[in-house]
């Protein structure tokens, strides 16, 4: 029947698979009001959809949404391909299931070739479900047609995903097997590779079970007898594809977290905070809870209509309770403003991941790299952890990446940091100099002047920054007059302090790390040095505000994405977890709040990959993930295993309380973009500096 003669049609009976649902108890909770191609048109009460699609497009579409765990839709011309694209798996059963349909149709199978397909948006943890699924549709209401006879014969159709998703992935052979929790899959050699001369291609893969005996049940196969023919021989056809549960997942033995971080030692004001992140993370993942997030979009804002201050408010610098000591003076006439939600911590579903305890294995770095060395090859080679989360200092970093790239190890920088790091076994969640160098920069420049003087730690971190800022700086009209870097073991800074104030800049870029060089502060307020400063780690990761009296920190600017002073209702309930924890700690710092969100990430990759398997949890991540953290939305960008961060320039005053001047609601890490890294298309293990970018150079004033 055409398109235009069926508006208003209603058919006389149910369709197959509707029958048999019912048959099986199923119960019509809600039925999806978009149309289906067909006939290469649309149903004339309902506007086509952006992405058309064709038939089966409305199963696939209540899969993938979470309506439902298992859907089934039928095609005769391969259109299956569009809901496919939109979920992990679907298995197309030709062989038993297709002919009881077709003869209950009267029609030949050869002629009809009507594909039945189930599609599973949770991966292979739910083969028992697809199972059952399968021994529903596959048996008649009325007689007692059992697959068991002859077994089902499986193929998989590969998805339509973009080109550089396509690449083939081994397939995964499971069999059902019993435990005293029902049925679980677990890995077994697949038939095609014991049988000579075989090939498997990416297009379409069949492969058959033995048969079994016939099923005692009269109304159809064993629910074992099912999944096993189901599992026979499934690849997943996404680029998810091969994220089957392994035996691995299923077992009870504990998730395993390595984690390591300056508890001792220089650095140490840093790594307790960051150690103190990742045991609140770990105890609300093992108690049940979840950030909000999802691959590919977050949350977001809400734009309502609202009154707001001349000025931003104030927030004091004594204790944690984030306390207003000015709230901006008058309110204005009322204009747009952006809420965010506000209860981001929800409830996952279940204990810890996959059913196992998340276990933080930490170790004490020692503000010693080659202690680090140490610890990382223990980590990954005797404790096999699943996941490795570590590093404040760059060189911390770059002296453990090395290891971590020859072991392929899933690993995690959750540091502010100079940027330029691809390596494709390494995802960088803080902020990176794009995001703070030049928002900074930019500003200071324009309110007070052009002539710079840095003073940086004397290691990649220091030296890479400082050629961020001497980089961009000519771009918005300025220039560095002047440039030191400190060795990290120096406390004393009276000759850098007189070569300061020779120079005579319009303010000072401050690139100082670890708790030696922040006595440069109370220092220069000794020696009446007013000039504004700016930074991407001072203030907002030692606290330095709060450690020296004031003036030491008044007039310094620097582009957070976090600070424990940000004034949202998120974060003063994210505090509040935290201090119920940690009641002695003074403060959070952003490096400690990128550990939180960080781990939790790591959380919800595994769900979704159903597996703790490093390279498949990599895939997983490479989807492009937004997460809602105490800072606000976040966005992990696939390409680069960098972040979108929410951007706020935090001003410190005279008396040491805390403002934030501007807003950028989200900048990318682009960067690495710009250079043309994609580390899914071509994986790299180096790390880029601002002197392989000619565009710094070619468009300076």
């Amino acid at each position: 029947m055409r398109p235009e003669n069926c508006k208003d049609y209603i058919p006389p009976q149910h369709a197959i698979v509707g029958r048999k649902t019912r048959c099986a108890r199923a119960v019509i909770l809600v039925k999806l009001q978009i149309t289906d191609g067909v006939y290469a048109d649309h149903h004339p009460n309902i506007p086509p959809p952006v992405w058309p699609g064709a038939s089966s497009r409305r199963s696939g579409f209540a899969t993938a949404a979470g309506l439902c765990c298992a859907s089934s839709g039928s095609d005769s011309t391969g259109s299956i391909r569009f809901p496919l694209a939109a979920n992990v798996l679907v298995v197309d059963a030709e062989d038993a299931i297709s002919r009881q349909i077709t003869s209950e149709t009267n029609r030949p199978f050869e002629k009809l070739k009507r594909r039945l397909s189930i599609h599973m948006a949770v991966c292979l943890r739910w083969a028992a479900r697809s199972g059952a699924c399968l021994a529903m549709l596959a048996r008649s209401c009325r007689d007692a047609v059992s697959i068991a006879r002859k077994p089902i014969g499986i193929s998989v159709k590969k998805a339509c995903a973009p080109a550089y998703l396509s690449k083939s992935f081994p397939l995964a052979s499971l069999r059902a097997d019993k435990t005293a929790n029902g049925t679980r899959a677990r890995g077994v050699a697949p038939a095609w590779r014991r049988r000579k001369g075989t090939q498997m291609t990416d297009k379409i893969v069949d492969s058959h079970v033995d048969a079994v005996p016939e099923s005692p049940n009269p109304i159809g196969p064993h629910r074992r007898t099912v999944v096993k023919g189901l599992a026979a021989g499934v690849a997943l056809p996404t680029y998810l594809r091969g994220f089957e549960t392994s035996a691995y997942a299923q077992t009870s033995a504990p998730v395993k977290m390595g984690f390591i971080e300056d508890e001792s030692g220089n650095l140490s004001v840093y790594g307790i905070q960051k150690l103190h992140a990742a045991q609140l993370a770990v105890a609300e993942i093992n108690d049940g809870k979840t950030l909000k997030g999802s691959p590919d979009i977050g949350a977001g804002f809400l734009g309502a209509e609202a009154t707001a201050a001349k000025n931003p408010p104030v927030i004091s610098k004594d204790g944690t309770s984030l306390a207003v000591v000015d709230d901006g003076g008058a309110k204005s006439p009322v204009d747009l403003a952006y809420v965010e939600d506000a209860d981001i911590l929800v409830d996952s579903g279940e204990k810890g991941i996959l059913g196992r305890e998340l276990q933080l294995l930490s170790s004490d770095g020692q503000s010693n790299n080659a202690v680090w060395q140490q610890l990382a090859r223990k980590l990954i080679q005797e404790d096999k952890v699943d996941v490795l989360v570590a590093g404040f200092a760059s060189a911390e970093r770059e002296a453990i990446r090395p290891i971590v790239d020859q072991f392929k190890q899933l690993y995690f920088y959750t540091n502010q940091y100079e940027g330029g790091v691809a390596d494709a076994n390494t995802f960088c969640t803080g902020p990176v100099c794009e995001q703070q160098v030049i928002p900074t920069v930019q500003y200071m420049v324009e309110k007070y002047g052009p002539k710079c003087y840095t003073i940086a730690a004397d290691y990649n971190f220091g030296q890479l920054t400082a050629a961020w800022t001497k980089a961009f700086i000519p771009l918005v009209g300025g220039k560095v007059i002047g440039e030191e870097f400190v060795p990290l073991s120096v406390s004393e800074f009276s000759q850098v302090i007189a070569r300061i104030q020779g120079a005579k800049p319009d303010w000072v870029m401050t690139l100082l790390v670890g708790q030696n060089q922040h006595n440069y502060y109370p220092q220069a307020a000794a020696a009446g040095l007013k000039y504004p400063m700016a930074s991407t780690v001072n203030m907002a990761q030692g606290y330095e505000h709060k450690r020296f009296a004031p003036p030491s920190l008044a007039r310094m600017h620097n582009a957070i994405q976090y600070q424990l002073e940000v004034p949202t209702v998120r974060n003063r309930a994210f505090v509040k977890r935290w201090m119920t924890m940690f009641p002695n700690d003074p403060y959070i710092g952003e490096m400690a709040q990128n550990t939180y969100f960080t781990i939790h990430l790591y959380a919800k990759a595994t769900r979704l990959a159903h597996t703790v398997d490093q390279q498949k949890v990599k895939r997983c991540l490479e989807l492009g993930w937004n997460i809602e953290a105490p800072e606000g939305s976040v966005f992990l960008e696939p390409g680069t295993h960098h972040c979108a961060h929410p951007i706020r320039l935090a001003y410190c005053d005279e008396k040491h309380n805390v403002s934030f001047l501007r807003d950028w609601p989200m900048i990318q890490a682009w960067w690495l973009q710009r250079l043309g890294v994609n580390l899914i298309r071509n994986p790299e293990y180096k790390q880029y500096t601002p002197d392989e970018d000619p565009y710094f150079k070619m468009f300076a004033l």
